[in-house]
């Protein structure tokens, strides 16, 4: 039923009951009444001088629930713990919220900067719709706008002094910046700190502690293991012949001298946050050398990894985003994120926000898949720049691979976007990863790991059998 046929009378008393659930004075432990959350923004006020007041509203929230019809009142009530859920997920200690009108949550943020607020009222925007329209497909058509803005003691006893709904910040549409206050700069890593690896759990979380709004985070680098270093995976450009890029590889070594990298140096602890954690330690590290090579006057692209339960869990996400945030422009050019362990039945609304999130702090972004994925070109519209996957972690025969190989360089073709195949570890793979067309190839196969990210310089085909040569023992003449 559409919002002009209904009556006036359901209309009415549907708006009024909107009014009483998500407008009310609630006082639950992470909201509360509108009086509480301006005594907390004023307490806040005399102790820091500043905050950072947020607000989402979506804008056609009465409208879907009226075009519902039938089992209005029953699917209110749900949007209502949906929405609850939500933001009592992303809130950590310090942070709080009101919901002072329809379809509009004002949040306070204490500790954040103005930039890691935006990203995660969008994020906490964007999960109350995901949430929503999973649960019933109306509100696929929810529309939201966010705006947020530092308050001080003079802002706020203007709001203050103003009608309740204008107290909150005045809603503009996309990139509009006028009338905003000065900017409160982004949290900037530490060059020394970005420079040398952390020999202890105590020092990553120390260092993690010391830069990122989230005290949790420390907590989560206090469980990674000891032995953790970053090796350095040479990136081939097919196409033009070159060395261009160094991928970041974490591993661990073992006291009987055995290595093992990635995810699983984590052992059976694969939770979010220890993943997280390992997620911030590569990028530590893996900046410092990029900054090192840099001073150097060499030039070459950072390749970073980062799960994708870390992009999508916004209390994981924020700090990772703060420390790439305070990259300058000239570093940003030269860092490529790649999203590791997308699952193939990712929603294409849902690829769009994770490069939405990621494209601003690099210069493109790459998403590792599987070999078989036929959900190829969400990525493409999505604006990834290129699509691949790792070979090391394909249970397959040489031969299945190499098919595979075929398949999926046909498939990205076919959707317009680059594939890329790392932790290519024999010539023949590397033979028939070049042969299949994939545009970027890195692994052993290619060069050597490195404990440090290198210079772009060129290679030739020739250099891969010539590395097999050279590293087989001679025979003497007899």
């Amino acid at each position: 039923m559409g919002t002009n046929n209904a009556p006036n009378g359901i209309k009415l008393s549907l708006v009024e009951t909107l009014r009483g659930l998500f407008g009310r004075d609630r006082t639950d432990s992470q909201g509360g009444g509108l009086a509480r959350f301006e005594t907390t923004v004023e307490n806040l006020l005399q102790s820091h001088g500043s905050a950072i007041l947020g607000r989402v509203h979506f804008l056609n929230l009465e409208e879907l629930i009226v075009r519902r019809g039938e089992g209005r009142r029953t699917r209110l009530m749900k949007a209502e713990n949906v929405i609850l859920s939500v933001i009592g997920k992303n809130l950590q200690e310090g942070e709080t919220y009101v919901r002072p009108e329809v379809g509009a949550i004002w949040f306070l943020f204490p500790d954040l900067t103005r930039e890691a607020s935006d990203l995660k009222c969008a994020a906490i925007a964007d999960q109350i719709a995901r949430a929503l329209s999973e649960d019933d497909p109306i509100f696929s058509d929810l529309k939201s706008k966010r705006i947020v803005e530092p308050i001080d003691r003079k802002t706020w006893s203007a709001r203050k002094s103003a009608s309740p709904a204008s107290r909150a910040p005045a809603l503009r549409v996309g990139s509009e910046r006028k009338g905003r206050e000065k900017e409160t700069p982004p949290s900037r890593p530490d060059p020394k700190t970005g420079s040398s690896m952390p020999t202890s759990r105590q020092r990553i979380a120390r260092n993690l502690q010391r830069e990122s709004s989230s005290p949790a985070a420390a907590l989560y680098a206090d469980r990674l293991p000891e032995g953790i270093s970053v090796g350095y995976q040479a990136i081939w450009n097919v196409r033009s012949k070159m060395i261009t890029s160094y991928a970041a590889v974490p591993r661990r070594r073992y006291p009987d001298g055995t290595t093992v990298t990635g995810r699983s140096i984590l052992g059976a602890d694969t939770g979010f946050a220890p993943v997280a954690a390992l997620d911030s330690l590569v990028q530590r590290e893996s900046v410092g050398g990029l900054r090192e090579l840099m001073r150097s006057g060499q030039q070459t692209l950072l390749v970073l990894p980062i799960h994708f339960s870390t992009v999508d869990n916004q209390s994981l996400f924020v700090p990772y985003w703060q420390e790439l945030a305070g990259l300058t422009p000239d570093e940003r050019k030269h860092v490529v994120i790649e999203v590791l362990h997308v699952s193939d039945a990712l929603p294409a609304f849902r690829a769009k926000d994770i490069i939405s999130r990621l494209r601003p702090l690099a210069r493109c972004v790459l998403v590792q898949i599987s070999p078989d994925s036929t959900r190829i070109r969400s990525w493409v519209e999505a604006g990834a720049h290129a699509v691949g996957f790792a070979v090391t972690e394909e249970r397959y025969s040489e031969k299945v691979l190499m098919d595979k190989m075929n398949a999926f360089v046909a498939r990205a073709e076919e959707a317009g976007i680059h594939a890329f195949a790392h932790d290519v570890t024999t010539p023949s793979l590397a033979t028939a990863a070049v042969a299949a067309g994939f545009r970027y190839v890195g692994g052993p196969a290619i060069l050597p790991e490195t404990n440090s990210p290198q210079t772009i310089e060129p290679f030739e085909c020739e250099r891969i059998f010539s590395q097999i040569v050279s590293s087989r023992p001679s025979i003497p003449d007899s």
